[in-house]
C-alpha cells in the first residue's frame, strides 16, 4: 500500500470502513475488454447494461448512508459529487497509480480487498454517465469499436495488432478503450459519432481518480469533464466559438 501523506489519514480511515463488503462487479469475463473476442466483449457489455440502474441505485444509496452526501440528477449534485471526490481521491485505492490502473482495466489484480474501491469507481462513473443521459437523451451506452488511422499513431509499435482498411488504404490500430462500454453522441458539428472518452464506463473513473495520481493532492474535476461533455453535445453545425472555460460552464 501507497504511504499516505497525514493529510489523508481520516479520509482513508473513513473510506476503508465505508468499502467493507461493498458489491463486487463481476463481468463474465475477467479480462481488459480490448482482448477479448467480439462475442466476449459483447457478453460483457450485456452485463453492464443489466446491471447499471440497479448499481446506480445502490450507489446513491452508500454515498447517503456512509457520507451523507445526497446526490440526484440534479446540477448541484455535480458539485457535491466533485467536493466528496475530492476529499476521499487517493484513499478509495491507495496502491500506486500503476496497479489501480491496471486492474481497474483489467480486472487483475482483482477489484477485492485492497483494490475493493475500483468497483466503486465503476459506480461513480455510471451515475456521471447517467447524469449526461438525463441531461441530453440523444446519448446512449454503445461498445466501442474505435481506430486510429496510422497517421494518428506514427509512435506506435510496429508489433502492435493492426487491421488494413481496403477502402482508405491504410492500416488501423484498435483504441485503447476498444470493446469497452462508452457514452456516444451524434456531434453537432457533423453526423458523426463522438465518443465521450471522460465518461464511459471503463474510463470515466480513471480520468477522475487515477489520471489524477491518488494521493498526491491532485484531482481532475468531474464538473469540468461534465461541462466539456455538454458542451460538445450542444455544439452547433456551423459554430466557431472559442473553447469556454468548462470549471464554469453550466451543467444543466
Amino acid at each position: 500500500m501507497r504511504i499516505l501523506k497525514p493529510r489523508y489519514w481520516y479520509p482513508y480511515l473513513r473510506m476503508s470502513h465505508a468499502l467493507v463488503d461493498y458489491p463486487i462487479y463481476r463481468p463474465p469475463h475477467l479480462r481488459r475488454e480490448a482482448d477479448l473476442t467480439d462475442d466476449e466483449a459483447q457478453e460483457n457489455f450485456d452485463y453492464f447494461m443489466k446491471v447499471k440502474d440497479r448499481r446506480l441505485e445502490m450507489f446513491l444509496d452508500w454515498m447517503w448512508r456512509k457520507f451523507q452526501v445526497r446526490l440526484s440528477f440534479k446540477p448541484e449534485s455535480i458539485d457535491k459529487f466533485d467536493q466528496w471526490a475530492r476529499f476521499y481521491n487517493g484513499t478509495i485505492v491507495t496502491e500506486g497509480q500503476y496497479l489501480i490502473s491496471k486492474s481497474y482495466q483489467s480486472y487483475n489484480p482483482a477489484w477485492v480487498g485492497q483494490f475493493i474501491g475500483c468497483n466503486l469507481m465503476r459506480d461513480a462513473g455510471i451515475y456521471l454517465g447517467e447524469y449526461l443521459i438525463d441531461k441530453r437523451p440523444m446519448i446512449q451506452w454503445e461498445i466501442d469499436k474505435t481506430y486510429f488511422s496510422k497517421f494518428d499513431v506514427e509512435e506506435y509499435d510496429d508489433e502492435l495488432d493492426a487491421e488494413s482498411d481496403v477502402d482508405q488504404d491504410v492500416v488501423r490500430y484498435e483504441s485503447g478503450s476498444y470493446n469497452t462500454a462508452v457514452l456516444r453522441f451524434p456531434n453537432g458539428r457533423a453526423d458523426s459519432i463522438l465518443n465521450l472518452q471522460m465518461y464511459n464506463a471503463s474510463n470515466a473513473e480513471q480520468h477522475i481518480f487515477i489520471d489524477g495520481f491518488p494521493g498526491q493532492g491532485f484531482y481532475n474535476s468531474a464538473r469540468t469533464s461534465v461541462a466539456q461533455a455538454l458542451f460538445f453535445h450542444d455544439l452547433a453545425p456551423d459554430s466557431t466559438c472559442l473553447t469556454p472555460d468548462f470549471s464554469t460552464c453550466p451543467i444543466v
